[in-house]
């Protein structure tokens, strides 16, 4: 990308944020920094590969109808979206443009697809972006729709894994791996490799984004596309596909090329304020339709969102209307050291519905009698920054159904050679992960003020595991962690809530 528009990125950045969350953010993509622009290579099927892909027959070989709503894009931007459906080794697809520009693309169109029939192309006066997109929905004979926008490119196999995943899993909604690329089409970069289906990170950001298939049925059933959240209208939608979809899979392969320039908002934030406003829209219409009590906020990276779960009333306490907690402290084997956090943890905990006690490792014995409703898992010294810190957790345990809900827990260090001065690094966040090349990655022992791989640090997320220290567990789940030696359940649902900050 040109060395100019970076600094112009970088000035608009440091205008709406100031300069040092500018040098953080640049920081922490210096840690995030990898190889993937020299190494991405190595992810391109070779030609060997796409003939056998090209040659093969699945038993289900459903047709895709690709919805592209069109508006004025540059034309070689749009000859190259259009190049990349054509090139596609899956045969069986229908192209639907909607062309809603003022300068029409049907001689170019003509000229490329050659009578190919299975590009159909419509010129409507603008309806806006989510009515464009509904126009090409009504067009779509496909037993899924696929979304592509007018100045991105598809890789060559990108229907072939949809359809490949769609025989394998029979799934409802599907989503693949992306980048970006430069205007060019030349450069390659910021691979965004994702979680498998993460119904609470989609609280949090539009994750799924590119590349999204799903049921043409479906699509239809959630009433395709609303114009009250142009600007966010694929988010709306996924979010109403997921709500009613029995599998949502995941294609673990870069499928999709978004492409960055100076208008676009994957290259600037800042260029499309209203999408974000329409984004936070999006999800409070969600909360609301699965029955989950919560305000949205908008976070300080735009695109990026926080649900702030309705919390019981602490006068609820006194009545017993509260859910019951065995606070469980570890590591504290001193009785005179377990009396005094226990006093801590009183002192700084707005929570009376709650009981104590200590154990060398959290066991299942010293509980069998207890009948509270969740246990919390502390080990001796962690400190609170927030009185509420217990409903915070309970709340979105609550909201979430789910079984486990972690904290975000940092782990404060003497700075060598002067103890008065601290540093605050990351124990457990969210933000375990696999790149593109299928190494681990994590975010312990970073900073605390680094937000982790697309700001997984600070988004509340579904993740795999739980630690045990700052969790939240069922009575239930406790239990059958301790006995099956803290191997999480396959059904389990934990959650992570960086809402709520121990420190060790």
């Amino acid at each position: 990308m040109d060395i100019n528009y970076k600094i112009k990125k970088a000035a608009a950045y440091m205008k709406h944020y100031g300069p040092e969350k500018l040098a953080k953010k640049a920081i922490g993509k210096l840690m995030d920094r990898d190889d993937y622009g020299t190494g991405y290579t190595q992810l391109v099927p070779g030609e060997e590969e796409l003939f056998y892909q090209r040659s093969r027959h699945f038993e289900k070989m459903p047709l895709i109808s690709i919805l592209v709503p069109v508006y004025n894009p540059p034309r070689t931007y749009f000859k190259e979206m259009l190049l990349s459906v054509l090139n596609q080794t899956y045969f069986h697809w229908q192209l639907c443009l909607v062309d809603a520009g003022t300068n029409k693309l049907r001689g170019l169109v003509e000229e490329l697809v050659d009578g190919d029939e299975r590009v159909c192309y419509k010129e409507i006066d603008n309806a806006g972006i989510a009515g464009n997109t509904n126009e090409a929905l009504k067009m779509a004979r496909g037993e899924y729709i696929a979304l592509l926008d007018n100045d991105d490119t598809l890789s060559p196999d990108a229907l072939y894994h949809i359809v490949e995943m769609i025989n394998a899993e029979e799934a409802d909604c599907l989503y693949s791996d992306e980048d970006k690329m430069d205007g060019d089409g030349q450069k390659f970069f910021c691979p965004h490799i994702k979680p498998d289906y993460n119904p609470v990170l989609l609280q949090s950001n539009n994750y799924i984004c590119h590349l999204f298939a799903a049921k043409t049925e479906l699509a239809r059933e959630v009433g395709g596309f609303d114009s009250e959240y142009d600007g966010a209208q694929d988010y709306d939608f996924i979010l109403k596909c997921t709500e009613k979809a029995e599998k949502v899979s995941h294609v673990k392969r870069i499928l999709y090329h978004w492409r960055t320039h100076e208008s676009s908002t994957s290259s600037n934030p800042l260029s499309k304020m209203y999408a974000y406003e329409a984004g936070k829209k999006a999800i409070e219409a969600h909360l609301e339709r699965v029955g989950k009590s919560g305000s949205v906020k908008m976070l300080d990276d735009l695109g990026f969102y926080r649900v702030d779960y309705e919390e019981g009333n602490a006068d609820d306490n006194a009545d017993g209307g509260l859910p019951g907690v065995q606070i469980v402290v570890t590591g504290v084997r001193n009785s005179e050291k377990a009396q005094n956090y226990f006093r801590y943890i009183r002192n700084n905990t707005l929570y009376d519905n709650l009981k104590l006690c200590a154990m060398g490792e959290p066991d299942a014995d010293r509980l069998e009698g207890c009948e509270c409703d969740y246990i919390c898992v502390l080990n001796g010294g962690t400190k609170m920054s927030d009185k509420k810190w217990l409903f915070k957790l309970i709340a979105c345990a609550e909201n979430e159904n789910a079984d486990a809900v972690a904290a975000k827990l940092l782990v404060k260090q003497a700075f060598p050679l002067c103890e008065a001065v601290n540093r605050t690094f990351i124990v457990y966040s969210g933000d375990d992960y696999i790149d593109a090349f299928g190494r681990q990655r994590t975010s312990a022992g970073k900073p605390e003020w680094y937000k982790g791989n697309f700001n997984r640090n600070i988004l509340q997320c579904n993740v795999r595991t739980v630690p045990k220290n700052a969790v939240l567990l069922r009575r239930e789940e406790y239990m059958r962690l301790i006995a099956e030696k803290w191997v999480s359940g396959e059904d389990a649902v934990y959650v992570y809530e960086p809402g709520v900050e121990l420190y060790r």
